[in-house]
């Protein structure tokens, strides 16, 4: 994890136990169907918390190291600051964070080389940027909290403009390696789509599918091709 997503528990049908990675793992859910002033969606918590679930009880994530920010709960505010939680708690190059978000997202700019892309938090009013979190600013967060394996999951319209300045590195990575990874519902100038109400959204359907019917450890290569 991320790099090698390993399970941590036994399985029933072989009676094998697979290792799990040194050091704990962290996982911060972000997820907002009720907007105060944008568009309601259908899908993003119930996807969340299925997230949640299938991590908790498969791949070795304790429930005291899930942090959920759900509806009235996920402000800038309380995201922001749950970021910098996660800087203090998360021993330095040990332990292993995914983070992931499902709501609206936004985009400035035509040129990828220009383009600002963001998150938006329940309270924002649609066309105000200030009440955006920026991913520059989401980034330079991220990069204060020394994990050893940091992996981003964005379930969002225009999320792919979250990694338009990222190097992309397409080698098959070690587990032993500190490693930056990510994937997108998205590309960065695409909607996403939420899915029939009291379903799962496409992205999160396949992502869901993939991580219950793996069986060992599988890379995040993996993960994407599935």
């Amino acid at each position: 994890m991320p790099q090698d997503i390993k399970a941590g528990r036994e399985e029933k049908q072989s009676g094998k136990i697979i290792d799990a990675p040194e050091g704990k793992n962290w996982l911060l859910a972000i997820a907002i169907d009720k907007y105060e002033h944008c568009a309601p969606l259908n899908n993003c918590v119930k996807d969340a918390r299925a997230i949640v679930n299938v991590l908790s009880e498969k791949y070795n994530f304790a429930k005291e190291n899930i942090i959920e920010l759900y509806n009235p709960d996920a402000t800038k505010r309380n995201i922001i600051n749950k970021l910098n939680e996660l800087s203090r708690k998360i021993s330095k190059d040990i332990d292993n964070l995914i983070i992931y978000f499902s709501g609206h997202g936004e985009v400035e700019g035509e040129d990828d080389d220009e383009q600002i892309g963001y998150l938006v938090p329940i309270e924002s009013e649609k066309g105000f940027e200030s009440d955006y979190i920026e991913y520059s600013l989401f980034k330079a967060k991220l990069n204060l909290i020394k994990t050893k394996h940091t992996f981003v999951i964005i379930d969002a319209c225009f999320s792919g403009s979250f990694f338009i300045k990222i190097k992309n590195d397409k080698r098959n990575g070690q587990e032993q390696y500190a490693s930056r990874w990510g994937i997108s519902s998205s590309l960065s100038h695409e909607v996403a789509l939420d899915g029939k109400a009291g379903d799962n959204s496409p992205f999160a359907h396949c992502l869901l599918e993939a991580l219950q019917e793996n069986g060992e450890s599988f890379g995040i290569h993996g993960l994407a091709e599935k």
